[in-house]
């Protein structure tokens, strides 16, 4: 195989559910090799690779604790490690090579080191917010800036996302750049018969901060029919979070903690009502494109969540569940309400699979990079 593609971070692909169904899809035929390189985590699920897939990992972390909280020295040592990586397994490297970038250091390590038989696209899960930038971030973003004609093509996973870069970039080059939502490729099988006759679950899967809406939350959850509503928690709560929650003793409110990604299948089943608790406390929440959000409608669910530009792109149906103000527990409370009467989860799921499923932009995506 004399094309190669390469999908390299700084930090760790096995967060990224939305990334292994891409990458799976893409090189589905097993035509050309795909090498990814990354830090990976003790107690993540090993993710499925096809035959043509290799993957080289910088550092291995005895946990995700571990990987949040890194000593300077690991972090410093990380650099270095990548650093040899990329230059053994890329740079030095005749083959055709398309290298995939997701984070500002692996950007500009491809963009300094580009030779004529590779193609850069850079990837954008996180937002750059460069008042947030460390002083070596702030610099390597102003030289990828310089050099962005060497970037040849963009990902970001919603529109109002490709516009803020774009200025960022101070670029007005939009065929430069590709729109793909956090989706996937879920196939689902709703067992229907099964939700007769129990409480109306509505349910939260990932972390909860302080900043999101969870005290408002809660409010409106105190006012709901404990006999009627499931609320249920899926996912890392900050320690005040899960304090706060355990403070309202409410009996219909479920705690699950942390669940592998590939368990999550008989919670979403069982869900009615899914829930965005965020709130525009910065780039990342106003212009929000949560894999979360795409995973509840993959099931037929309808979602509720605050009027942020990010989800007003998206929710283009009514059938999708409301936003609302979410800082009004009563608003919150209307709406679980008004959305426990739709019974609507064929509607919910034919819509995701016609407008937002993975596949949907498989074939302009391919053709996007065959054309580099």
């Amino acid at each position: 195989m004399d094309k190669k593609n390469t999908f390299c971070t700084i930090n760790t692909f096995q967060t990224l559910p939305p990334f292994y169904q891409l990458i799976n899809i893409l090189f589905s035929d097993e035509k050309e090799d795909v090498l990814l390189i990354h830090n990976t985590i003790n107690g993540f699920e090993n993710q499925i690779l096809k035959n043509n897939f290799n993957e080289l990992y910088i550092i291995h972390f005895q946990s995700l604790f571990q990987f949040q909280n890194q000593f300077i020295f690991i972090k410093v040592w990380k650099y270095f490690k990548l650093i040899k990586l990329f230059l053994s397994y890329i740079s030095l490297n005749n083959h055709s090579n398309r290298i995939f970038t997701f984070d500002i250091f692996t950007t500009y390590l491809a963009v300094k080191l580009k030779r004529k038989n590779t193609k850069v696209i850079y990837v954008q899960y996180e937002m750059i917010e460069e008042k947030q930038l460390n002083r070596l971030d702030k610099f390597l973003f102003k030289q990828i800036i310089n050099q962005q004609n060497k970037i040849d093509l963009i990902i970001t996973p919603e529109i109002n996302r490709t516009n803020f870069l774009m200025s960022q970039l101070k670029s007005g080059n939009y065929e430069k750049f590709f729109t793909l939502p956090n989706t996937n490729n879920n196939q689902v099988e709703l067992m229907l018969e099964s939700y007769v006759n129990r409480p109306i679950v509505v349910t939260h899967i990932g972390a909860v901060g302080l900043d999101h809406n969870i005290k408002v939350f809660m409010n409106a959850i105190k006012i709901c029919d404990p006999e009627k509503y499931e609320f249920r928690f899926i996912g890392l709560l900050h320690e005040d979070v899960e304090k706060l929650i355990i403070s309202y003793n409410l009996k219909n409110v479920k705690i699950f903690g942390q669940i592998p990604h590939d368990n999550l299948k008989s919670h979403y089943l069982e869900t009615d009502i899914g829930v965005i608790l965020y709130k525009d406390n910065g780039l990342n929440y106003r212009f929000c494109a949560p894999n979360k959000l795409y995973e509840y409608w993959s099931y037929g669910i309808q979602v509720i969540g605050d009027v942020l530009p990010g989800l007003k792109s998206v929710f283009n149906n009514e059938c999708l569940g409301c936003l609302v103000n979410m800082s009004d527990s009563n608003s919150i409370y209307t709406t679980i309400l008004k959305l426990a009467e739709k019974k609507n989860k064929i509607e919910v799921k034919e819509y995701f699979n016609r407008n937002y499923k993975l596949n949907v932009f498989e074939s302009s995506l391919k053709t996007r990079l065959q054309s580099l």
